[in-house]
């Protein structure tokens, strides 16, 4: 695997001398996954609620202590989770939470992933991600989707770069991999959803893996770098102004007078 570090809060991943794009950036230059109408507080709390959950869903799954730093408002979207995980007989694979960054086939571009959640279910190797998204319908649904089926595509494909966790599996463990998405939210009946994409999306990643590198040649960047230079410009303005002042502080300290033909002239050095 690809050695890196990565950024926890803008979520980039770095690789020196390369370009990482995240799978949420190439699915957010694919056009799937615009918040730009979303309140910023409404997407902060959004965002809280999913790592809260994240958590506690790991911790519940490594027996770890999930009620230790759980916030009970989210209670009901965990009881969703419970009730997915009483329905279905799954054998959880650690690690949970596994970070990875793989190169892509074809392309060489280097993709950045995060996956939730690995399990054995019936056989199969299901590679999946825990959602908590108020429901939708119709074509809202469909396009939604699409961005899952784009997310757990390239969540195959990192763990199909990963020989040493299928090794260690073992061939005789399953007979396949598919992908999963589980919804969990309270307005979900019964709790949850278990989305199984059966169709082979690997034309469709590869599609919008160049898309994305064709629009960064144009000069257009993910959104969450965006956001984060435009957070950075308020505190580079203030850094230059700083810098100004201290520049003219200089420059009035090194202010001297010599005297010159029995006359005092004022003069000012610049440093």
């Amino acid at each position: 695997m690809i050695p890196f570090t990565f950024d926890k809060e803008s979520h980039v991943y770095h690789v020196p001398g390369r370009y990482v794009l995240s799978t949420s950036d190439v699915i957010d230059m694919a056009g799937l996954s615009n918040m730009d109408q979303v309140p910023a507080a409404q997407l902060a709390w959004a965002s809280h609620r999913g790592t809260v959950l994240h958590k506690a869903v790991e911790e519940y799954e490594m027996g770890g202590d999930w009620q230790a730093a759980f916030d009970a408002n989210f209670m009901p979207y965990l009881e969703g989770y419970f009730s997915f995980r009483d329905d279905h007989a799954i054998q959880v694979l650690p690690p949970m939470e596994k970070q990875y960054v793989y190169e892509h086939e074809g392309t060489e571009q280097l993709i950045g992933a995060t996956i939730d959640l690995r399990f054995v279910l019936n056989r199969w190797l299901y590679i999946a991600d825990v959602k908590s998204i108020y429901p939708v319908c119709g074509k809202a649904l469909r396009l939604k989707q699409l961005a899952w089926r784009l997310q757990t595509q390239s969540y195959q494909e990192a763990t199909e770069a990963d020989a040493g966790f299928l090794t260690n599996l073992g061939e005789d463990a399953y007979d396949g991999i598919r992908r999963a998405i589980i919804h969990i939210h309270p307005k979900l009946k019964g709790g949850y959803t278990f989305y199984r994409p059966e169709m082979d999306d690997a034309l469709l990643w590869d599609g919008a893996v160049r898309l994305a590198m064709e629009k960064i040649a144009c000069g257009e960047k993910p959104m969450k770098r965006e956001r984060k230079e435009a957070q950075a410009k308020p505190l580079k303005e203030q850094l230059r102004r700083s810098v100004e002042r201290e520049d003219d502080d200089e420059q009035i300290s090194a202010r001297s007078f010599t005297s010159e033909n029995g006359r005092m002239r004022y003069h000012s050095r610049v440093l």
